[in-house]
């Protein structure tokens, strides 16, 4: 199944993709809330607001990131499953950051609006049939597949918490 929804998959989102291998990405998504939660749970508070080096993102920050890539992952899903072909940009995960205010946030607050988005998306994505799966659309400049997609909202959330245990836990 993986190696198929590899095969046409644009370069630059292959390895968000394999982080979910042949796991069934409606559970993986509904499974990696409650992952979500113990996983920043477990992080001491002192770490919220703690960037490795000088311009990298606080571990908040990077949940914001999280929140708002859902977002748009999840705009672009419904833009193309609805059969909407018009292009749509990319977005400058920086800016979105950098405006995001996320320092003024518990990370509480943080979680709970991060659950908020992740089970409307879900609601949304579990209408989906086989067919919707199969829609494509260009975003950022690749085509891309509605599945795809959801397979990538998935592992572009993984990647960050290998980021956050690998470079802001040690």
């Amino acid at each position: 199944m993986i190696a198929e929804i590899l095969k046409t998959a644009p370069e630059n989102y292959k390895s968000y993709i394999q982080r979910v291998g042949n796991n069934d990405v409606m559970k993986f998504l509904t499974d990696q809330l409650d992952s979500l939660d113990d996983f920043f749970d477990d992080i001491p508070k002192k770490k919220h607001d703690f960037a490795y080096a000088p311009g990298k993102w606080t571990i908040k920050e990077i949940l914001g990131h999280l929140m708002d890539t859902e977002r748009i992952y999840a705009y672009r899903i419904l833009r193309f499953v609805r059969g909407d072909q018009t292009e749509l940009p990319g977005f400058d995960e920086n800016v979105f950051v950098k405006n995001g205010g996320f320092q003024y946030f518990a990370m509480e607050e943080l979680l709970d609006e991060f659950h908020l988005i992740r089970q409307s998306n879900l609601a949304l994505f579990k209408s989906f049939t086989p067919k919707d799966m199969e829609k494509k659309g260009i975003a950022n400049g690749v085509e891309i597949s509605v599945g795809q997609l959801l397979y990538v909202t998935a592992g572009h959330a993984e990647h960050h918490l290998e980021v956050i245990r690998e470079r802001y836990l040690k």
